[in-house]
C-alpha cells in the first residue's frame, strides 16, 4: 500500500510510486469487492518533493521537480 497521498514515497527506488513506476510494475491497490485496480486510480501520486500532482516528478522519477502544481506542465500526465 502507498502513502503517496500523504506525502510522496521517495521517488526512484524499489518502492516508488511515480505514475511512471505505477504503470512499469503494474502496482495495484486490492479495492474490496471490485477486486485490484491500478494504485494510481486508488491514490493521488504527489512528487516526494514539493508535494504537488502536477509536477512533472510525480509522474516520472527521473524527471526534475519544479516546485510547481501548475496545469500544462512538460513531461506531467496532466501536460494536456
Amino acid at each position: 500500500m502507498s502513502d503517496g497521498f500523504l506525502k510522496g514515497k521517495p521517488k526512484g527506488g524499489p518502492d516508488c510510486d511515480c505514475n511512471q513506476c505505477v504503470h512499469d510494475k503494474k502496482l495495484k491497490f486490492n479495492a474490496g469487492t471490485i477486486g485490484e485496480i491500478p494504485l494510481n486510480a486508488a491514490y493521488m501520486i504527489l512528487c516526494d518533493i514539493c508535494g504537488n500532482k502536477r509536477c512533472p516528478r510525480a509522474s516520472n522519477h527521473r524527471l526534475e521537480c519544479t516546485h510547481s502544481n501548475k496545469s500544462g506542465q512538460k513531461g506531467s500526465i496532466y501536460e494536456f
